[in-house]
């Protein structure tokens, strides 16, 4: 079911709901999905109504909750501001999607698209179209900020031991200029990447990697929110990550990124994930 409602600081939101699960979505910026919980759950994503980032290009309200940007990251470009109404449109009783007016600097056009499965399954998608002369290249990048006090898993490839059938390597880690793989918040094993989310570890720290399990977690004391996606063969931004890990305190992003495409005026670039809540 679809219906609009208020939902405090951020005012007026459409609201998807299938008797499991709810998802909830500005129409005043974004586009923007800022609750996703069961209901008699808590919301697992997390919000920061009021907190900003000030650029040449104007005022960046951060507000939280699930975002779709364009990677590979750029300052300013990537902070243009979202603060625009968006437009809904609603496709069935269980999905919509939200549209963004075009971007005048980037000529492109943002789409997010939520349709509910059964249970707490829901499918985002993901969509950038260009608007403006000759070509640009470009990924879509989702980015999930997550309630604080929790725990991202990332399952790692199968493991195998040394022998002439594991000559070649199957994992891949991006790191950045302040990425510091010694910080106690990160836990190596042969199952995969734990990250901590705790207000202790302040300063911010980013790790990627080529997922090609397409699947990452985060694990909150009274639910797990899952996250899939496609791991395709082809060329990624950031070195040829598909996801990545942003924290800083008790803020933390789950990213995902589609393919880099060369686009022409009218042409798109897809990228979808599935959520569910364990």
């Amino acid at each position: 079911m679809v219906s609009k409602v208020n939902f405090g600081e951020f005012g007026e939101c459409v609201r998807l709901s299938n008797g499991d699960v709810e998802v909830i979505c500005s129409l005043e910026f974004g586009p923007r999905i800022l609750s996703y919980r069961k209901l008699d759950g808590e919301n697992v994503l997390g919000l920061y109504f009021g907190k900003e980032i000030e650029t040449e290009l104007g005022t960046f309200h951060l507000a939280g909750g699930h975002r779709l940007w364009i990677a590979p990251e750029n300052w300013p470009k990537t902070y243009v501001p979202d603060s625009d109404p968006v437009e809904c449109v609603e496709i069935s009783e269980n999905e919509v999607e939200i549209v963004q007016p075009v971007d005048e600097l980037s000529k492109c056009q943002k789409r997010i698209r939520i349709k509910l499965g059964s249970g707490t399954d829901v499918e985002v998608g993901h969509s950038v179209t260009y608007l403006g002369e000759g070509s640009v290249e470009l990924s879509p990048w989702a980015l999930t900020i997550m309630r604080g006090g929790g725990q991202v898993w990332i399952p790692n490839e199968p493991y195998g031991a040394h022998g002439p059938e594991n000559l070649l390597p199957n994992r891949r880690w991006i790191t950045w200029p302040y990425t510091d793989l010694t910080d106690p918040r990160f836990e190596f094993s042969s199952e995969g990447l734990s990250v901590r989310i705790e207000d202790e570890f302040e300063l911010p720290q980013k790790i990627g990697m080529m997922n090609s399990l397409g699947e990452c977690e985060y694990r909150l004391d009274d639910v797990t929110f899952v996250k899939t996606y496609p791991a395709n063969p082809g060329v990624y931004p950031d070195l040829g990550s598909n996801t990545e890990i942003f924290s800083a305190g008790s803020f933390v992003e789950i990213e995902t990124l589609g393919e880099l495409k060369t686009l022409s005026n009218g042409e798109s670039v897809d990228h979808v994930e599935h959520w569910r809540l364990n």
